[in-house]
């Protein structure tokens, strides 16, 4: 059971560290993941949510994207690979929660913005909502 005096913010989840010392957009993600570690504590009767984490690599060329992917992973302890997919990336999971960076090859955002572009164009041949994914629809099914 969690402590009834504690703030909602989360601010008492907070810990010692040398807020000075760290740009603000890095001390509001601390807080922020503070913030979530409070809020699923108290409220257990609510499913968990499923966090993850994305580093945003996008630059204005793919060796500079590819360069990020490189500084990133040694950070992590985990080695950089070549996605079947055409990206470059790396993912280190810090219990259930996943932290990514990737790099887009040539051409990759592209053939995915070709793929997206068929979302929601499929005629449902069924009323079942186990063939939805997120709102988009998966072959044979409804949105």
């Amino acid at each position: 059971m969690t402590d009834t005096s504690m703030s909602r913010d989360g601010a008492d989840w907070l810990p010692g560290l040398g807020w000075l010392d760290m740009q603000p957009e890095r001390v509001e993600l601390i807080k922020g993941l503070y913030q979530l570690a409070a809020w699923i504590a108290e409220h257990r009767d609510l499913p968990l949510p499923t966090p993850s984490a994305h580093i945003f690599a996008a630059r204005f060329d793919y060796d500079s994207e590819r360069a990020l992917v490189d500084e990133v992973a040694p950070a992590l302890g985990v080695s950089p690979q070549e996605a079947a997919d055409g990206r470059y990336e790396m993912e280190r999971f810090f219990g259930p929660i996943k932290l990514n960076c990737w790099a887009a090859a040539p051409g990759w955002q592209e053939r995915y913005d070709a793929r997206a572009s068929y979302r929601g164009c499929i005629t449902p041949d069924t009323d079942d909502p186990a063939d939805t994914v997120f709102g988009t629809v998966r072959a044979g099914g409804s949105r």
